[in-house]
């Protein structure tokens, strides 16, 4: 199905471009250019699409199952995904940030940085892993790719 794969590697991408632009500005120490981190992504995606596409020629295909089933499952899953991410990030942004001692002062900056990457980044990888998820549930539950 054409329409999941271009949500599943748009939103990769889409992740990708935050995810490196996060990465190289605390590597850097300096806010990079666009065109540092865009290409990053863009050769990322398409190596992952190839590897997934190659290996798994069925990846995200279905064939005899109906539309709602498999919009209904990508949608839930899609949802699921997106408060375990933002449950995730929001912990694991705290645990990497916590140890530089933050003064009293900055606990609020803290909680707040912590809480904006938690919302923000899984808004652009869990369309990608609800769709995977949804696949996969529809997928076993029926049978059939």
């Amino acid at each position: 199905m054409l329409p999941l794969r271009i949500i599943f590697f748009a939103s990769t991408f889409a992740g990708l471009i935050w995810g490196f632009g996060f990465a190289i500005e605390a590597l850097a120490s300096s806010e990079p250019s666009a065109y540092t981190y865009i290409p990053l992504a863009a050769a990322s995606t398409v190596a992952l699409g190839a590897f997934l596409l190659r290996r798994w020629p069925e990846f995200l295909a279905f064939s005899g199952i109906s539309t709602s089933s498999v919009v209904f499952g990508v949608l839930r899953w899609t949802l699921i995904a997106y408060l375990v991410s933002a449950f995730f990030m929001y912990a694991l942004t705290l645990a990497i940030l916590q140890p530089w001692g933050a003064s009293d002062g900055d606990r609020g900056e803290l909680f707040l940085f912590s809480w904006l990457i938690a919302i923000w980044l899984p808004l652009w990888f869990s369309p990608a892993l609800g769709t995977v998820l949804g696949w996969w549930r529809v997928k076993s539950k029926f049978g059939k790719a």
